[in-house]
């Protein structure tokens, strides 16, 4: 099972490569000439700020969150070190643990091209050790549930949502 979520995730990902997160938007009202709108709502976690992590805004509304493998990114300030892929697992949690599920975390490695060989985990050396993550979510904890949700399905779920229908 995990192995073919690791398949699905090399084929979207040649796919989806290009594809930008479509912004949260609303269909414009139109208000007739002489009308006024009066509008109320609440401000439910919009202005939340998770200084640990830099994640700001509003997390219930949150699509999927791809986990970059810069290892600035993974690693704490000041550490000059390569990351690991247990970095990745301890960044993924974190992530997990602000967006209440698994279901907001994927992969997002800006392996193709964004990054050199030496800024990523030094488990990694190319696409193909992606598999490599799986185990690592696996022994960090996560189900196998869990495992498919990051490594493909929380993906193809947020692509059949917003993609469907022609929309870009």
């Amino acid at each position: 099972m995990i192995r073919f979520a690791c398949i699905a995730v090399l084929l979207l990902s040649s796919v989806a490569s290009a594809q930008q997160r479509p912004l949260l938007t609303e269909d414009v009202d139109i208000i007739p000439p002489g009308s006024i709108r009066i509008e109320a709502g609440i401000d439910f976690m919009q202005g939340a700020n998770y200084s640990v992590s830099g994640l700001r805004g509003d997390l219930t509304r949150v699509g999927v969150i791809g986990i970059n493998f810069y290892d600035r990114f993974l690693l704490p300030p000041g550490e000059t070190r390569r990351a690991t892929l247990a970095d990745v697992v301890t960044h993924m949690k974190h992530i997990c643990d602000l967006a209440g599920s698994t279901r907001h975390v994927a992969i997002g490695t800006d392996m193709d091209g964004g990054l050199g060989r030496d800024q990523i985990p030094v488990e990694i050396t190319t696409s193909a050790d992606l598999p490599k993550l799986a185990d690592a979510l696996s022994d960090g904890g996560f189900t196998d549930t869990d495992v498919t949700n990051i490594m493909s399905a929380n993906w193809a779920r947020y692509f059949a949502e917003y993609l469907a229908d022609g929309q870009s």
